[in-house]
């Protein structure tokens, strides 16, 4: 069953779900012909992601506003900040064990028209409260928090 469930930023017809059973599953409408009526469910699921995943209770899940392959997502109660990365097929921890994150926000930043990171597209910042105290974990960082 479905415990979290996200659409992504750059590609409207693909669908992230943190399920119950400790996997995130990616879905994607499927192509059907122009001629025929769309099928009851369009959806199809293109992405079954369990490794090291097995002892998490997924409560947050979300694409990268601006980087489509990555999908990151919280443990329930807040205990471990993670990302899967789709083309490589990889887990990755962004945080240490239970670090009682209480709320998570996505800041997308517009492209600069000029000077440093003019043309690099539109940046995002992901902000986590825990215990009272706000860090920034940004993609480019060699040690995010």
């Amino acid at each position: 069953h479905a415990q979290c469930v996200c659409v992504s930023h750059g590609s409207p017809n693909r669908v992230a779900v943190g399920c119950g059973d400790h996997t995130i599953r990616i879905y994607e409408d499927r192509p059907f012909p122009a001629s025929q009526p769309p099928p009851e469910k369009s959806l199809a699921e293109t992405k079954f992601v369990w490794s090291g995943l097995q002892k998490l209770h997924l409560s947050w899940i979300s694409f990268h506003p601006s980087l489509d392959n990555l999908v990151v997502f919280l443990s329930d109660g807040g205990s471990a900040l993670g990302c899967y990365d789709l083309s490589m097929e990889r887990e990755m921890y962004l945080s240490p064990d239970k670090i009682g994150i209480q709320h998570l926000e996505w800041r997308i930043e517009e492209p600069a028209l000029e000077g440093e990171g003019a043309g690099e597209g539109h940046r995002a910042t992901l902000y986590t409260l825990q215990a009272g105290k706000l860090n920034a974990w940004h993609r480019d960082a060699k040690q995010w928090g």
